[in-house]
C-alpha cells in the first residue's frame, strides 16, 4: 500500500514485481515473524508489569489484544493453508459453545468482565500455536522459543533473587520471592517449567556444545536452590512426575518395561505406592495448614458439585458459591477449631479439576479428559513431542494444587506445549467444504478485530472511569454507571462504584451496587459496608444477619464479631452482650496480634459492665423485698 500511496514514475509492471518480491521475502522470513511474536507474548507482560507497573488485569487485557492482532497478521503473511477439522476440534467447539451457554444462562458475570474474554483468548491461542508449528522451520522455531522461556525464567529467578536479599521491593508485603507473579506457588511452577526444558536440552537433545552445558548446569543449580526456597510442594511433585514421564519416555525404557515379568511390575507399583505415601506425609508435615485448608475448600467444593453435578453452578460463581456454603456449612452446627482456623475467604479452589466442576459441571471436566486423553494415545514420540508431553504432564499435575489458568505466562507455556503435543498426533480428519480455508481465515480475522477492538476499548472506558470526577447530575451518574461496566474484574468494582455514589450523595444508587457487589462476592469487608449503611438506615435486622454471615464465611476472626458486638451494644441488648462478649474472650486465636489483644479486653470491660448492672437488678433492695 506504501508503495502505491509514494510511488515513483515507474511502469505498473515493475510495482506487481516489487510486491511479488516482497511477498516472497515474506515467505520465506515466515518462521522469524512468528518467533517474533512468540517471543513478545513471553517478554511484553515482563516489560507491562516491571517497567511500566501496569496491573495484573491491564496486563491480560493487553496481551489478548495482542494475540487477536498476531492472528489477523499471520493471516496476512502465512502462504499455509489451514488443515481441515478432526475430532478433537469438533470436541473444543462443543466446549466453547457449551461454555458460552452456561455463561449466559447461569452466571452473574457480563461480557465486560475480562475473564470470559480471557478463556476465550486461550483458545483462540492454541489454534494460532498450532498454525504456526507447520512451517518448514518449525524444529528451529521450537528449539529457540523454548531457549526465549528459559531466557525469561533466569529474568524472574534473577528478581526473586533481588526481592529476597531486599535490593528491590516484591509485589506482597508478605513474600519475597515472587519476580513478576503475585504468589510465590505461581513463580516457582513458572521456574520449574524452565527447569524441566534444560533436563530436556541435557538428557533428550544431549547437546554437545561445552557453553551450553555450563550454562545450563549454572541455570539448573539456580532455578533448583529458587524452587526449594519457595516450599511449594505442587511444584515439587510437579518436577517429580513429568521427570518420570521424560525418563520412561526414552525407547529403551518402553522396551524394558515390555519385557519385566508381572511380579516385578507388581513390586515396582508397590514400591512406588509406598514412597508416594512417605513423601506425601513428609510434604505435609512442612505445611499442614495449608493442606489442611485446601482439604476443606475440596470438602465443602463437592458437597457443592454434588448439588448441580452436571451443569454446575455458572461460569465465575466460585468466589460467591462457596463462600455463602460456606458460611451455611459453619452456621449449621458447631464446628471443631481444626476446621474454623482453615475456614478463610478464597477466591480460588486451589484445584482447576475442582474449579471446573464447580463452574461448568462434571460433563466439561470428562469431555476434556477424553480429547486430552485421545490426543496423548495418539503421539508420535520424537524429540519435541516428549518435551510437549513432559511439560503438559507438569501442569496437569500442578493443577490439583492450584489454578494455571490464572498465570497467563503459565499458561501460555501449557497451550504451546499442547500444540507441539498436538502436532506430533495423528487424528483422522473430517470433510470439509473447498472453501473451508478461507472461512477460516475470515473467521480469524473476524475473531481478532473483536479482540482488539473490545480490549482497547475496555482500556479506554477504564481509565476514564478511573478519572471521572464529576458527580453532580442523573447524567454524571448515568455516565459513570457505563463506564463502570468495563471495570467488571471483580464483584469489588461494583463496592467502588456504590462507594463513590453513596458518598457523594446519592444514597439510593450507592446502596443499590454495594449491595449487588456483597450478593455477587459473598465478601466480608463488602458485608461489613452494608451493614453499617444498614445500621445509619435503623435497618438493625438486616445489619445483624450480615455481621453473622461475616462471621461464618471467615469463623476465626475476630473482626466481625466485634461488629456485631458494638451492634448488641447500641441496641442495649444484654443478654446478647453477655454472651458474645464471654465467646471473644474465649475464642482461641489463630494468629497472636496487638489488635486481638485490644478486643478480648473490650469484650472483658462489656462484659464486667454488664454483668455488674445484672447483679444489682438481682441483689438490689427491691429484689431483697
Amino acid at each position: 500500500m506504501l508503495i502505491y500511496l509514494f510511488k515513483p514514475k515507474l511502469p505498473d509492471k515493475y510495482y506487481f514485481v516489487i510486491m511479488k518480491k516482497l511477498i516472497s521475502i515474506i515467505n520465506k522470513k515466515e518462521w522469524k515473524l512468528d518467533l517474533f511474536f512468540i517471543a513478545s507474548i513471553f517478554i511484553i507482560p515482563l516489560i507491562l508489569k516491571f517497567l511500566v507497573d501496569f496491573n495484573d488485569v491491564t496486563v491480560k487485557t493487553i496481551m489478548i489484544a495482542f494475540w487477536g492482532l498476531w492472528g489477523i497478521l499471520k493471516v496476512g503473511y502465512s502462504k499455509l493453508e489451514l488443515e481441515q477439522l478432526n475430532l478433537f476440534d469438533i470436541g473444543i467447539f462443543t466446549i466453547t459453545i457449551y461454555t458460552l451457554c452456561n455463561f449466559y444462562f447461569l452466571s452473574e458475570a457480563t461480557v465486560y468482565y475480562y475473564k470470559l474474554w480471557l478463556y476465550l483468548g486461550y483458545i483462540f491461542l492454541f489454534f494460532i500455536f498450532r498454525w504456526v508449528l507447520k512451517t518448514k522451520e518449525e524444529t528451529k522455531l521450537i528449539h529457540l522459543v523454548f531457549f526465549i522461556i528459559v531466557g525469561i525464567c533466569f529474568i524472574e529467578a534473577l528478581l526473586a533473587s533481588l526481592q529476597y536479599l531486599n535490593v528491590i521491593n516484591s509485589r506482597n508485603n508478605y513474600f519475597k520471592l515472587l519476580g513478576s507473579f503475585n504468589s510465590p506457588n505461581f513463580f516457582a511452577a513458572f521456574i520449574g517449567l524452565g527447569f524441566i526444558i534444560l533436563m530436556w536440552f541435557f538428557f533428550v537433545k544431549k547437546t554437545q556444545n561445552n557453553t551450553l552445558k555450563i550454562i545450563g548446569s549454572l541455570l539448573l543449580l539456580l532455578f533448583s536452590t529458587l524452587i526449594i526456597a519457595s516450599k511449594s510442594r505442587g511444584t515439587w511433585l510437579s518436577i517429580t512426575g513429568s521427570t518420570l514421564i521424560l525418563l520412561s519416555s526414552f525407547n529403551y525404557s518402553r522396551k524394558l518395561l515390555k519385557k519385566i515379568s508381572l511380579i516385578k511390575i507388581t513390586l515396582l507399583l508397590l514400591t512406588l505406592i509406598s514412597t508416594i505415601i512417605i513423601s506425601s506425609k513428609l510434604l505435609y508435615n512442612l505445611k499442614p495448614d495449608s493442606v489442611d485448608g485446601r482439604s476443606l475448600i475440596t470438602k465443602i467444593s463437592l458437597q457443592e458439585i454434588v448439588k448441580h453435578p452436571l451443569k454446575g453452578h455458572g461460569l465465575f460463581s466460585f468466589a460467591r458459591k462457596y463462600n455463602a456454603a460456606k458460611a451455611t456449612y459453619f452456621s449449621e452446627s458447631p464446628k471443631s477449631w481444626e476446621e474454623i482456623k482453615h475456614a478463610t475467604y478464597v477466591f480460588s479452589a486451589f484445584n482447576e479439576y475442582v474449579l471446573i466442576s464447580f463452574e461448568l459441571g462434571l460433563i466439561i471436566l470428562s469431555i476434556l479428559i477424553v480429547l486430552i486423553a485421545l490426543v496423548i494415545l495418539r503421539i508420535k514420540y520424537t524429540h519435541e513431542s516428549r518435551l510437549g508431553l513432559c511439560l503438559f504432564t507438569y501442569l496437569c499435575i500442578w493443577g490439583l494444587f492450584n489454578s494455571p489458568s490464572e498465570s497467563l505466562a503459565i499458561m501460555t507455556i501449557g497451550i504451546f506445549s499442547f500444540a507441539l503435543l498436538f502436532k506430533d498426533t495423528s487424528l483422522k480428519k473430517i470433510r470439509a467444504s473447498k472453501n473451508f480455508d478461507i472461512i477460516l481465515k475470515v473467521f480469524i480475522v473476524s475473531v481478532g478485530l473483536l479482540c482488539i477492538y473490545s480490549c482497547s476499548n475496555k482500556i479506554i472506558k477504564t481509565k476514564k472511569y478511573q478519572h471521572y470526577t464529576s458527580i453532580k447530575t442523573k447524567q454524571d451518574i448515568k455516565e459513570l454507571i457505563y463506564l463502570s461496566k468495563f471495570t467488571e474484574d471483580n464483584s469489588f468494582s461494583d463496592a467502588y462504584l456504590g462507594t463513590k455514589l453513596y458518598n457523594n450523595g446519592f444514597t439510593e444508587k450507592g446502596f443499590h451496587f454495594i449491595h449487588r457487589a456483597f450478593k455477587k462476592s459473598a465478601a466480608p469487608r463488602i458485608g461489613k459496608r452494608l451493614a453499617l449503611i444498614n445500621t445509619e438506615n435503623k435497618k438493625y435486622k438486616s445489619a445483624e444477619e450480615i455481621y453473622k454471615f461475616n462471621i461464618n464465611v471467615e469463623p476465626y476472626r475476630y473482626e466481625a464479631r466485634m461488629d456485631l458486638l458494638n451492634l448488641y451494644i447500641k441496641l442495649n441488648r444484654r443478654n446478647d452482650i453477655i454472651k458474645l462478649s464471654n465467646e471473644i474472650i474465649n475464642f482461641p486465636v489463630k494468629i497472636p496480634s496487638s489488635q486481638i489483644d485490644i478486643y478480648k479486653k473490650t469484650a472483658s470491660d462489656y462484659l464486667k459492665k454488664y454483668n455488674s448492672i445484672s447483679n444489682n437488678k438481682l441483689n438490689g433492695s427491691l429484689s431483697n423485698e
